[in-house]
């Protein structure tokens, strides 16, 4: 019978243990690869017909409420898919109203594919769209404040995109 001695047992345990971690080292970092890119926006961005929109709500009476369809104001014409944040800048219209609304109401080949509501509370909101065009309806419901001598101002809502 073949035997082994305790010393050359061990002696090729050692042998053993000290090959597989020369493996486990030489499986550790040794190189790299590396991939370049650069990601870059589409050739065109998102367009808004006609830039800037304007509309007027006219003489607004004091302390009266009231809304405005507008209908159909612009169009927005999009190559890719976009997210399009609306945002509404508050600093003037706080000052002359108690309540301001916007409802912005997009529509694709007829059919509504999307609704934004926006005012002095949730002056922000965001809606996912498809590439192509896209008609976009505005109404306004207000109540104003109580005044004693006319104000004017105006209302702009930002749009703003992410790819």
């Amino acid at each position: 019978m073949l035997g082994i001695s305790e010393k050359t047992a061990l002696a090729l345990a050692i042998s053993m243990v000290c090959a597989t971690i020369g493996i486990v080292v030489a499986l550790t970092h040794f190189g790299a690869i590396q991939i370049s890119y650069r990601a870059v926006p589409p050739l065109q961005p998102p367009t808004l017909t006609p830039n800037p929109i304007q509309v007027s709500l006219g003489d607004v009476v004091s302390g009266s409420s009231g809304s405005k369809d507008f209908g159909k104001v612009g169009t927005l014409s999009l190559p890719v898919s976009y997210g399009i944040t609306f945002e509404l800048d508050t600093s003037t219209i706080k000052n002359h109203f108690d309540s301001f609304t916007v409802y912005l109401y997009v529509y694709k080949g007829g059919s509504q594919v999307g609704l934004c509501d926006l005012s002095l509370w949730s002056p922000s909101d965001s809606i996912t769209l498809d590439a192509g065009d896209h008609d976009i309806y505005l109404k306004v419901s207000y109540k104003a404040k109580t005044v004693s001598s006319a104000v004017s101002g105006v209302a702009t809502i930002a749009l703003k995109y992410s790819g």
